[in-house]
């Protein structure tokens, strides 16, 4: 008997059924547009460097390979062992703990964001732009097919993670309710008020927040306490970072340059002075540059 006959009658031996599983997809903002801008080969090697570096971050966080459809790269955590069995090979996992899981993805998809802003597009040589959708259910793994069997994972839980991505936000890791339910104790969230889901209706979702720093602290209470209009005080801003980085500061220098930069600043209204506010000579070297 040839090994192709015998695949199929043992495919129901192979298939496991997993429960609590979370399941991420990723997807290049608009791949289709720029696959046709470029050379088939420029495409290939993007993508080969892009999904090599998130290869890499799959072994760091312990989370399973699913497989790459086209620009979509597919990940899942509680499905293998994140354990190597003592030949080198992963084994399915027979059981786990659903939250680990989650966030074991959760890590991962956060380091894929940071590590997408690494690689640029080939026709705008911009940081490629990525959406990141998360959920979280049960699936069945298993081989499939008598020609290059291959290992797949299959369920409505792979569907609604797609949907998760599709209708995501670009740079933004979107997740469903029960996703963000197993992830509330470690992770800022903000509701997207609920979303209408193709072949799903109405389902509330969530955004991940990322963790503020200490310099968008400092900022964001600049900008609550103060009464200033936010062109003047961006402007400001710039000219204080430029002055501790010793960067001389351009003045003005004709008369009709300054009224020309006040009636701007007053436009964006900015208190009058006296004398030029830093602002002025600022916005007067952005105007010439």
């Amino acid at each position: 008997m040839e090994s192709t006959e015998a695949v199929p009658e043992h495919v129901g031996q192979l298939a496991r059924a997993h429960q609590d599983v979370t399941i991420l997809f990723m997807d290049v903002v608009e791949f289709t547009s720029f696959s046709k801008n470029v050379k088939p080969v420029e495409v290939m090697v993007f993508l080969n460097k892009l999904f090599s570096l998130f290869d890499r971050l799959t072994d760091v966080h312990g989370v399973h390979k699913v497989e790459t459809a086209g620009d979509c790269y597919i990940v899942a955590g509680g499905v293998m062992s994140p354990t190597q069995s003592s030949n080198g090979f992963r084994c399915v996992a027979e059981d786990h703990d659903p939250a680990e899981s989650a966030k074991q993805v959760m890590d991962f998809a956060k380091a894929l964001l940071e590590a997408a802003k690494q690689v640029n597009m080939p026709d705008t040589n911009e940081p490629v732009r990525v959406r990141v959708g998360l959920h979280t259910g049960d699936v069945v793994s298993g081989l499939i097919g008598s020609k290059m069997p291959k290992f797949s994972v299959f369920g409505d839980t792979m569907n609604t993670a797609s949907r998760m991505e599709s209708t995501g936000v670009p740079g933004r890791i979107h997740v469903s309710e029960t996703t963000q339910k197993l992830l509330q104790t470690s992770e800022q969230w903000e509701s997207t008020g609920g979303l209408e889901v193709k072949g799903k209706g109405q389902m509330q979702t969530y955004l991940w927040v990322p963790a503020v720093s200490h310099e968008q602290q400092q900022v964001r209470r600049t900008l609550a306490g103060t009464s200033e209009p936010l062109p003047c005080l961006f402007i400001k801003q710039a000219h204080t970072l430029l002055k501790h980085l010793g960067t001389p500061v351009p003045t003005l220098s004709a008369p009709a340059e300054r009224l020309e930069i006040k009636a701007a600043t007053r436009a964006a209204g900015c208190k009058e002075r006296k004398s030029d506010p830093p602002c002025l000579s600022l916005a007067a070297s952005v105007c010439r540059g």
